[in-house]
């Protein structure tokens, strides 16, 4: 993760399109592997933390759970630590609360606020046709 604060920014066209299939895959199962998610946009499962950072920050500005909870390692079943202990301390969440933060994104079920606020960053910063 970037230094700088990255809750206030905007998310990237592959940061949306991975948003949504995470909502689409979180619909039919309880969690994804990372090597799963990576699969869909053709990228290795260790490159795509930053991406999953940056949503995580769009779902703590709209306060609802970090839903990158719910990509997990292969055999683990539990996201990659460094990573989410990142975007904990980004958020300013206290990493006492870590598997609080875990239990709550996998029991929502209603990603519908996300799913919105993609569709007005997409079209706020993407769709010409407006």
């Amino acid at each position: 993760m970037n230094k700088k604060n990255n809750i206030n920014r905007e998310l990237t066209r592959l940061e949306i399109d991975m948003a949504n299939k995470l909502i689409d895959l979180l619909n039919t199962k309880p969690y994804v592997t990372y090597k799963e998610l990576a699969g869909y946009f053709n990228l290795g499962a260790d490159h795509i933390a930053h991406q999953l950072g940056n949503i995580d920050m769009v779902c703590f500005r709209l306060g609802i759970p970090l839903i990158s909870a719910n990509v997990v390692n292969i055999g683990t079943d539990q996201p990659n630590s460094e990573g989410f202990i990142r975007v904990l301390e980004e958020c300013k969440i206290p990493l006492n609360q870590y598997d609080n933060v875990i239990k709550k994104a996998r029991e929502n079920e209603d990603w519908s606020k996300l799913a919105e606020e993609l569709r007005k960053i997409y079209n706020m910063c993407y769709n010409k046709n407006m």
